[in-house]
């Protein structure tokens, strides 16, 4: 480092100084000293410096406001000691269109730690662009190997919205036929129609009734169910929007209904429609609301009519639901 060097040839000239000024063994020893030590330095180092590695590590997924660091490491080598190890780091946050750059200091059996702004939502990469191993006495560095490029998701926290969305509908599903017959461990009987199926047939219920009886396949209706939500610059709301967002879409998945996640996209001002039917794709969704900047406050749907949806929850930007 620049400190160190600077301190070596003010050394180095204190020691030349005396060395004239001073014609005795006492001198010379300083001098010799003073000149051997960086290459002593250099010569202990370079055998712990093989195969040393440095090493980045996270947490890939935590909520907001939950603690989370990146952890900067060092192992490897000959030698238990490690030289210092010096980096740069570039963490990116691609909600807030933002870069800060790091520089961390560590060494072998001690790892250095940086706090993750958790506060708001948010998917933020941290890259090691530089990476430089010193000798002892940081007077000489070598060019490390950077490790790869970690990511970190600070997810949304489920919060039920305020009015709570009315979904007593889901709880008693509506069967109908199914469409085109078949297979189905849920069935309603009823009597036999010209057309029907002879492998429908209820058997023993023809036998006891003394008429033809078959199994009608049923399964639940496939409603419509759409879920909109505005985007907006104000980073604070956005979390709101995301944590109710994630709240109503577990809440449906829950009870097994598929459901499409509407917004108009950050980019293009289209309307964007994602399809939820498990938690992966809820995941899915929530990362790519979270991985481009928030764009300036674009048009309300609370407004937008969705004709082809049997149900709908809008979230408001004040954190709120109506259907």
């Amino acid at each position: 480092m620049a400190k160190n060097r600077i301190i070596y040839l003010f050394s180095l000239i204190t020691a030349i100084i005396f060395y004239i000024d001073y014609l005795g063994w006492i001198s010379a020893y300083a001098l010799a000293l003073v000149l051997i030590l960086p290459l002593l330095s250099l010569l202990l180092s370079l055998p712990s410096l093989v195969k040393r590695n440095v090493n980045v590590a996270v947490k890939g997924v935590c909520r907001r406001n939950e603690e989370n660091n990146i952890e900067f490491s060092v192992d490897g080598g000959w030698f238990g000691y490690s030289p210092l190890c010096r980096l740069k780091a570039v963490l990116t946050d691609h909600l807030g269109d933002s870069k800060t750059v790091y520089e961390v200091v560590t060494v072998k059996g001690r790892s250095t730690t940086l706090p993750i702004d958790t506060r708001h939502c948010g998917v933020f990469d941290c890259a090691v662009s530089k990476a430089y191993f010193y000798d002892y006495l940081c007077l000489f560095r070598f060019k490390a190997k950077t490790p790869k490029r970690v990511t970190v998701t600070v997810a949304p926290t489920p919060v039920c919205p305020v009015p709570v969305p009315d979904m007593t509908a889901f709880t008693a599903k509506v069967l109908i036929p199914k469409p085109g017959g078949g297979f189905s461990e849920v069935y309603e009987t009823r009597e036999y129609r010209p057309g029907d199926p002879i492998n429908t047939l209820h058997w023993k219920l023809s036998a006891k009734t003394d008429k033809l009886i078959i199994r009608e396949a049923m399964i639940p209706e496939k409603l419509t169910v759409i879920v909109t939500l505005d985007l907006t610059k104000d980073r604070t709301r956005y979390d709101m929007t995301l944590d109710r967002l994630r709240w109503v879409c577990e809440e449906l998945l829950k009870h097994e209904i598929p459901h499409s996640v509407c917004y108009l996209g950050p980019d293009d001002g289209a309307l964007h429609t994602e399809k939820v039917t498990d938690s992966d794709d809820l995941k899915s969704v929530l990362a790519g609301l979270m991985l481009k900047p928030i764009p300036m406050d674009r048009e309300s749907l609370e407004s937008r009519s969705f004709p082809e949806a049997d149900w709908r929850c809008h979230i408001l930007l004040n954190g709120g639901g109506a259907e």
